[in-house]
């Protein structure tokens, strides 16, 4: 995947390991990565295999895209007080959050669309892509609805948003047929 690993390497710089202390109120920490900090991805690897990490990389760097080309700026006009339901947290999020988590998550589909038409995954990292990438999917399209109805765009993220949709939408029955 040359074209993926050089935009990854394009978006992220550095990538800084963590550990986590927690107790048991606390949710674990996977990973963070912020304009402010541009270029560097802070991941929680823990005990990751191979295809968490490159799932974790993916995510980060897919923070990144939107970041940079918003320079920084949210990508709706949406009041940050406003809470909507998101695919990765339990809690409502700020409708900036639920859009970052279903571009993350399209791109996360495209990852592991990637890695499995690679043929370099063995048999049980390909079940567990397979798995990964129907749950992706699912929490995307979940997710489409929640954005469409109540994101109010700035005209640039839109165009960014809207990538996203033709992926997913485009590769919705490939992915099936895997």
């Amino acid at each position: 995947m040359p074209e993926l690993a050089q935009e990854i390497r394009a978006l992220v710089r550095e990538i800084v390991l963590v550990s986590e202390t927690k107790t048991n109120e606390q949710r674990s920490f996977d990973g963070a990565s912020t304009f402010y900090l541009w270029g560097a991805v802070f991941l929680n690897v823990g005990t990751a295999t191979g295809l968490e990490l490159a799932q974790q990389i993916a995510h980060e760097a897919a923070h990144l895209l939107p970041f940079g080309a918003m320079l920084g700026q949210p990508l709706t006009e949406n009041d940050s007080e406003e809470r909507f339901t998101s695919p990765l947290r339990q809690d409502p999020r700020p409708m900036e959050g639920v859009l970052h988590a279903a571009y993350v998550l399209a791109r996360m589909a495209y990852v592991l669309e990637r890695l499995l038409g690679s043929e370099r995954l063995l048999p049980a990292e390909q079940r567990e892509a397979l798995e990964l990438l129907a749950l992706h999917r699912k929490r995307f399209f979940d997710t489409l609805p929640v954005v469409m109805r109540h994101a109010r765009f700035k005209p640039k993220a839109m165009t960014i948003f809207h990538g996203a949709i033709e992926y997913m939408n485009r590769n919705k029955t490939q992915a099936i047929a895997l």
